[in-house]
């Protein structure tokens, strides 16, 4: 329940901070008008929370082990291999997306108050900006290609956010190792 409710909040914050974000293109034209740089700065700051509080709830699922390989050499299966792939409660997959996520919305959060409280650090504004402008553009890429593979490549993913729970035959296709991992634990 706290990784689901985590994954929420970064969403919903996630949300706040795109459409925000995109209209500051506009620059003094933009529909959201002024109030858009406050919503985006407490947005941010929750989306941080939320990244923070994911790391602490989910890193040690997202580490790299053995069978990742297999799961990477095979692309995920999403080029043409049918057959079953290793993965616990995470694929090899998940495990990039989670760190990239990680580390960018920690790195999206500190540029963010450099730009915020821009005397910090006087004459790096450009790079500053710059780098949060492409990790954004990265994240919001990321992000819909998360949302792609997980609910329309994969349909059932998104039960599983919302519930908690999955089939046993959904499991067993894209997670195969996952119960045999948690008997395991539940040993010891």
């Amino acid at each position: 329940m706290a990784e689901r409710l985590a994954h929420l909040v970064g969403v919903v914050a996630f949300l706040f901070l795109a459409v925000t974000g995109l209209s500051f293109l506009f620059g003094d034209a933009s529909p959201l008008g002024v109030g858009a740089c406050f919503v985006h700065a407490v947005a941010g700051f929750v989306f941080a929370v939320a990244v923070i509080a994911s790391v602490f709830l989910g890193a040690s699922e997202a580490r790299p082990v053995g069978w990742d390989r297999e799961w990477l050499r095979r692309y995920g299966g999403y080029l043409g291999f049918q057959g079953t792939l290793p993965a616990g409660k995470l694929n090899a997959g998940q495990k990039i997306y989670f760190w990239f996520i990680a580390t960018t919305g920690i790195v999206l959060f500190l540029t963010g108050i450099l730009m915020y409280w821009h005397e910090i650090l006087p004459g790096w504004h450009s790079l500053i900006y710059t780098l949060h402008d492409l990790l954004a553009i990265f994240v919001l890429c990321g992000v819909i290609l998360h949302f792609y593979l997980s609910v329309v490549v994969n349909p059932g993913s998104l039960g599983g956010m919302i519930d908690g729970s999955v089939s046993v035959s959904w499991a067993r296709k894209h997670h195969p190792l996952w119960s045999q991992e948690t008997r395991e634990r539940e040993k010891f």
